[in-house]
């Protein structure tokens, strides 16, 4: 579904992607941990088609993703954003029903249908008519997750999906991941929180100097960079719980 070969990006001249190789199949959850700036958010980007790569190759669902490839897709792709870039002029259920009609084709009556269902869902029944600016942080959030599951899409990139909420919200968040799970959609989650990617991570990641690590086995998804996976590794351990149990107390 999603499979990244030798990928390569350089921002303000260092190398944020270092021969990145991922595959992430149907169904499967991955969650990317690790430190601000080493990268995570830039690997959704570049999947999704939004930023171009220097190096290597992306392919989602088949498809090559390159240079101004995020159209393309055509819904293939759901992207959740960190700062959830809401339309300001538009209310809630607009805001989940506008993609689905222009992209999808769906009509208005249907769009409004399946955004008003993605709201109950995630606790915002009451709230499709209040513009974003009567939102808080926490309901913004949702509606923005909200609008990329109204897409339906076979790949969805969460870029930390419960930052803004609470522990009764963030287990919302999970049922709705475990849903997409369900639905064999491919899961791409960046997230500082390591309850919530032991919950319902299948892998957990790190990205290391641009190399990512499975943390479950300690070893460099590619080639090491010297002198960087025994910190890599360390910081990993660090991160994640023990057992499932511990993350789910």
């Amino acid at each position: 579904m999603i499979n990244c070969q030798c990928v390569f990006k350089r921002l303000a001249g260092r190398n944020v992607l270092a021969g990145v190789d991922l595959q992430v199949t149907r169904g499967e959850t991955l969650v990317l941990c690790g430190p601000s700036g080493t990268g995570k958010t830039t690997l959704l980007r570049v999947i999704s088609g939004l930023e171009t790569i220097d190096a290597g190759s992306i392919r989602v669902d088949g498809l090559p993703v390159a240079s101004g490839s995020a159209r393309a897709l055509k819904g293939k792709v759901g992207m959740l954003f960190q700062h959830f870039n809401l339309f300001e002029h538009l209310n809630a259920l607009d805001n989940i029903a506008l993609a689905p009609r222009q992209v999808l084709g769906l009509s208005k009556a249907e769009a409004h249908r399946r955004a008003e269902r993605l709201l109950d869902d995630l606790g915002l029944g009451d709230k499709g008519g209040h513009l974003p600016t009567q939102l808080s942080g926490g309901e913004k959030q949702r509606v923005a997750l909200a609008r990329c599951l109204a897409m339906e899409p076979s790949v969805m990139l969460l870029d930390e999906p419960t930052s803004a909420l609470d522990p009764a919200r963030t287990t919302q968040v999970a049922s709705l991941v475990r849903r997409l799970k369900r639905d064999n959609v491919a899961t791409v989650i960046v997230s500082h929180d390591p309850n919530f990617g032991a919950l319902v991570g299948d892998r957990v990641m790190s990205l290391d100097m641009g190399r990512l690590v499975d943390l479950d086995d300690d070893v460099p998804c590619c080639d090491p960079v010297p002198g960087s996976l025994a910190h890599a590794a360390a910081a990993a351990r660090a991160w994640r719980p023990a057992s499932m149990s511990q993350a789910m107390a």
